[in-house]
């Protein structure tokens, strides 16, 4: 059996696919899976528009984005009612996150009664773990169910680059979960991407491990007042229109701020490039190395226009020291990350379970509709 791909020049490439069987996971109704039906046309990222980094010849991209790999994500399909109780379908997948997330790093719940963002809040209430906000993160999101967000908020031509949730902060989850409410079409992108810390780690040149070990990492961000279309404001970071409530969020996280005269404020604060895994005990490259450096903004719709200081876009990211990170070891970074991702095109009902320090996520561009759901929680 084969599947189509289309060259960027026009032209047309079969590539198989290979039918997995699925076997049973013990005394529970969901069964071990595979992805099956990866998308007839695969995804470019050399070249690609709006994707930071992917037009650079100093080191490139991956041609196309890889399909996903045996284990990568662990795949589980619900074999039981369609009426199923939605407390004991989450207590059953909760046993199998306990067990393989930290391992395999991200776990995918296919096949799964859940119709609506209100059953999939109660789903994530059912799985016990303790839910996170999203006070003072940096990306454009509105709320929509108790402890339910939308995952994205950014223009659908936009790719959103690979990252760990809120790395950039003292505070950041430790689980992420995306539900797909309504799937992209074949053939209109919005694939889901994942791409696993340990197997970065690897690749990366030795001597900027080292260094980033020794001086870490300054993460600056640039929040106006609430009147500016294309910026996020501080109001909409932290949910407050309170100045005090700001501050002392920032001052409980460690972070320095500055107020500026036409009402914006201007952050600041350093954290180590590396974390210990809370389960496993490993070191892990868990960061904002990337999507919070400046060049992310030059590559996106609405800001690529624009000639401002790096320290007047929304955020940019420094060695600890204050030196700028190079041009090209930010590329090697990048190609390194988008070398060892893999993705697919989330189905409706689908539920990804992501170990936020392990893996990264993101999304690519799409038309058509999508709506994906995205969930945090602190354990």
């Amino acid at each position: 059996m084969s599947t189509l791909a289309v060259l960027p020049t026009g032209k047309c490439l079969l590539v198989p696919i290979t039918l997995r069987a699925v076997t049973l996971v013990s005394r529970t109704k969901y069964v071990s899976s595979r992805i099956t039906t990866p998308s007839k046309i695969k995804a470019a990222l050399a070249g690609r528009q709006w994707l930071p980094g992917s037009k650079s010849y100093s080191e490139p991209f991956p041609e196309y984005l890889a399909s996903p790999r045996d284990n990568f994500p662990m795949v589980y399909e619900w074999n039981g009612s369609s009426q199923q109780n939605i407390h004991d379908l989450a207590m059953e997948a909760r046993q199998i996150l306990d067990d393989r997330l930290a391992m395999y790093g991200a776990v995918l719940f296919r096949n799964m009664p859940i119709f609506n963002s209100s059953a999939y809040s109660e789903f994530m209430n059912g799985l016990g773990y303790a839910m996170m906000g999203y006070e003072g993160g940096t990306g454009y999101r509105h709320s929509v169910e108790d402890n339910v967000l939308t995952a994205s908020d950014e223009p659908p031509n936009y790719c959103i680059e690979l990252h760990n949730e809120m790395s950039y902060s003292p505070k950041h989850p430790l689980k992420v979960f995306f539900y797909c409410e309504i799937p992209p079409k074949p053939g209109e992108g919005g694939e889901t991407v994942i791409s696993d810390n340990r197997d970065i780690l690897r690749k990366l040149n030795p001597q900027l491990v080292d260094k980033l070990r020794k001086v870490g990492l300054k993460y600056l961000r640039y929040l106006p007042r609430e009147q500016r279309g294309d910026y996020a404001s501080w109001q909409k970071s932290f949910v407050t229109e309170d100045k005090t409530e700001v501050e002392q969020m920032l001052q409980a996280r460690g972070m320095s701020y500055r107020w500026e005269e036409e009402g914006a404020i201007s952050i600041w604060h350093n954290l180590p490039a590396f974390v210990n895994h809370p389960k496993t005990g490993e070191e892990i490259f868990f960061n904002h190395y990337c999507p919070h450096h400046a060049s992310f903004y030059k590559a996106h719709p609405l800001y690529a226009h624009l000639d401002i200081p790096d320290n007047r876009y929304p955020k940019h990211c420094c060695y600890g020291n204050g030196d700028e990170i190079e041009e090209d070891t930010l590329q090697h970074v990048r190609a390194v990350t988008w070398r060892e991702a893999v993705g697919f095109q989330m189905q409706r009902g689908d539920v990804i379970a992501i170990d936020n320090i392990n893996v990264k996520h993101a999304r690519l561009s799409f038309t058509g509709e999508r709506r994906i759901l995205v969930s945090l929680t602190r354990d």
